[in-house]
């Protein structure tokens, strides 16, 4: 028991130190994308999304390369449902007016659940293939191109931070080596978790994994709303959304084909698209989220963690 506990401790850690990286290696980030004037929505969706999406994608490659895939599509799965409810809603309660939505991104929610239901497709049956890593890859990086087609460029951004050149270029390079470090340790103690306390590694990812990879996305968002930017927020979280969706699963999919109890697919992803479709239909209403609004997601993010909790007892999820 002892050391149960002593390894969800380092676990936590470990997801902290993750969380925080990425968020330091965001704020780098941002400083070289907004002297070049990209609009919001192309370094939201572009340039934070790629550095957003990072800790998942090394716990998901590193855990399909180490033969434990079900850790890699609970961890995915996972973080993009509390992507789609804790994390927007935290962006409508921490943002000082009501958070509203640019049109530009409203006009590309149809893409946005279009992209979504491709892995589901795909997973339906249970196994994914490389030839399915391979379209998940390829509708990723499709995603990016149309939305850095679409945009225009428009004037610099209003400084999220007043970090210079060099110091920069030596936070993001540092923030990334050490996302990179914690997110490999994370997989080995995750998976000791989950042998010691005879739990599948798939709930795992689900519950606890992906709450930490969300950090990144969370202190971001709340930053850049209080800020005034709730398009970079939102189309951060909605980027993000579709890249652990397609691009890091097909990666983990090319890597390690495997396959799983398809009840994964069909209950996560339900959740996963039914909080897609009610964000994006409380966006559309007036373009904004309210609190009340807010308050509705988080309320589904508990539903969700209600039904993997009783729903434990048929996990596990895949079948190693």
């Amino acid at each position: 028991m002892d050391s149960l506990i002593g390894n969800i401790f380092v676990l936590l850690l470990l997801l902290f130190v993750v969380g925080k990286s990425a968020a330091w290696a965001v704020r780098a980030a941002i400083s070289f994308s907004r002297q070049i004037g990209l609009s919001e929505l192309v370094i939201s969706f572009v340039v934070i999304t790629g550095i957003s999406v990072l800790p998942e994608a090394i716990i998901a490659s590193v855990s399909a390369w180490q033969g434990v895939p079900s850790l890699a599509l609970g961890t995915l799965l996972g973080s993009n449902v509390a992507d789609l409810t804790i994390v927007l809603a935290a962006a409508a309660i921490f943002s000082p007016r009501t958070l509203r939505a640019n049109r530009s991104l409203l006009d590309k929610d149809h893409l946005f659940l279009g992209f979504l239901l491709v892995p589901l497709v795909l997973g339906f049956t249970g196994h994914f293939s490389r030839l399915d890593g391979i379209l998940l890859i390829m509708s990723g990086l499709f995603f990016s191109y149309i939305i850095y087609r679409s945009a225009t460029p428009t004037g610099r951004l209003h400084a999220l931070n007043g970090l210079p050149l060099i110091k920069s270029i030596a936070i993001l390079g540092a923030s990334l080596l050490l996302v990179g470090a914690a997110a490999y340790y994370t997989v080995a103690y995750a998976v000791r978790i989950a042998g010691d306390a005879g739990i599948n590694s798939a709930l795992i990812g689900l519950l606890v994994v992906s709450l930490g990879t969300t950090l990144p996305e969370l202190l971001f968002c709340i930053r850049a709303v209080r800020k005034g930017h709730s398009t970079l927020a939102l189309g951060d979280i909605l980027g993000t959304v579709v890249t652990d969706a397609t691009l890091v699963l097909g990666i983990v999919a090319v890597i390690q084909p495997f396959s799983f109890n398809p009840r994964l697919v069909i209950l996560t992803g339900f959740f996963m698209l039914f909080a897609g479709i009610l964000a994006l239909s409380f966006l559309r209403s007036d373009r904004t989220l309210n609190k009340t609004e807010a308050a509705i997601l988080l309320s589904l993010y508990a539903i969700f963690v209600a039904v993997e909790f009783i729903l434990r007892d048929w996990t596990p999820f895949i079948m190693q």
